[in-house]
């Protein structure tokens, strides 16, 4: 898989959002100067259509021996744990509502996308979830960003990028963030592939993930969602008998579509979440739209009355990991990008936030040239680094 870099900070919607000092540091990463996402509600951009590549939902019948209840009925929710509302250091903070706790068996296929039962959540109650990294720099700017909000998510994460990136598989964990997998490739028309390969994919990326977290107990969820959602019955079967849930999703934000923008990231988000009014969110932690995208994203959930759930299996789990010191690749990523950068407002906070970036980027060694291309075509900033060319 290739693999991606070239953010380090975002401003979005007034918030600057930069890499948490816990972190490993970001060295030598370029940086493009970017200006503010717009304030929430933006329009859908000329240019933000699906690719023919998005998978066509599938509705199946919901598994006996897992049906979930009406989402209103909330006598029937599994095992909830409250938490506390309060965010250190940022009181008006998203946070995280509740805690959701699946016991084995209790569910089999979940979301709506694709299946007629989804978690019982109540309305306006949103599951964030993260598939196919993790990567650097985006899913510790992403991390960052939750963090500062006090905001759990669940991650799906892909064998080999857990096995390339131990680092960031662990503070991830470490930052109580539930982690499931997503087999251990991500290979393309998974639906397609032989019995034996997606046995391979389920359980070496099981393996990976798990190994990536020191093989301890029940780090790993029992929770897996199907690379690019190509179900088919065998497999869906073959995922049962191996006690894991099968995850969809309600509210699909479409993040991976080429070109498009932060602000139609939340746009979209927001719009189908609205429509719906509770659900999973899917998200992905290796584009850096996403990575600009989620501070106002958490914003907008909260100016819109949403809560933050998550949900963990049933056991015990280790509360934290030994950190494992990140290697240069975990440090600054290896893939250049383009990224678009909209003309809106800017506000000193921008500015100041712009003015730390540059005193940020003198100290480093490494050169870089940025060309920007032309406003007409969207202004976006493209990166050329030194020995890799331009993307």
């Amino acid at each position: 898989m290739r693999v991606v870099a070239a953010v380090l900070f975002c401003l979005a919607g007034g918030i600057v959002c930069a890499q948490a000092q816990s972190a490993a540091p970001l060295t030598e990463q370029p940086i493009a100067q970017m200006t503010p996402l717009p304030d929430y509600p933006v329009p859908l951009a000329a240019d933000e259509q699906p690719s023919t590549q998005q998978s066509q939902p599938v509705e199946v019948q919901p598994s006996s021996t897992a049906t979930a209840k009406p989402a209103d009925q909330t006598g029937s929710l599994p095992p909830a744990q409250q938490v506390a509302v309060t965010c250190p250091g940022n009181p008006d903070a998203l946070g995280t509502s509740r805690v959701i706790t699946i016991a084995p068996g209790e569910f089999s296929l979940l979301g709506t996308i694709q299946y007629k039962q989804t978690l019982p959540l109540n309305d306006h109650e949103v599951v964030l979830t993260f598939d196919d990294g993790p990567i650097p720099p985006y899913s510790n700017i992403i991390l960052s960003a939750l963090e500062s909000q006090c905001v759990k998510a669940t991650y799906f994460m892909v064998g080999e990028m857990a096995h390339s990136y131990p680092a960031i598989a662990r503070r991830i964990y470490n930052a109580g963030m539930t982690i499931g997998t997503h087999s251990q490739d991500h290979p393309l028309g998974f639906q397609r592939l032989s019995m034996q390969r997606v046995e391979r994919e389920v359980d070496g990326g099981i393996a990976s993930v798990d190994a990536a977290l020191g093989n301890e107990p029940n780090v790993t969820a029992p929770f897996f969602r199907i690379p690019g959602f190509g179900r088919n019955n065998a497999i869906e079967a073959f995922l049962k008998s191996k006690g894991l849930v099968t995850w969809s999703a309600d509210i699909d934000t479409d993040d991976w579509w080429r070109g498009t923008s932060p602000g139609a990231v939340v746009q979209r988000a927001m719009r189908r979440l609205n429509a719906k009014g509770r659900g999973i969110i899917l998200m992905h932690d290796i584009h850096p739209a996403t990575a600009l995208a989620l501070p106002a994203l958490l914003k907008a959930l909260k100016a819109g009355g949403y809560h933050v759930v998550q949900v963990v299996a049933a056991g015990e789990r280790p509360k934290s990991l030994p950190d494992l010191v990140a290697t240069r690749a975990e440090q600054r990523g290896n893939w250049p990008r383009v990224l678009r950068v909209s003309d809106l407002k800017k506000t000193p906070a921008h500015a100041a936030g712009r003015h730390r970036i540059k005193k940020l980027m003198a100290s480093r060694h490494h050169r870089v040239k940025t060309a920007s291309a032309p406003e007409a075509d969207g202004n976006y900033a493209v990166h050329a680094w030194e020995n890799h060319g331009q993307f």
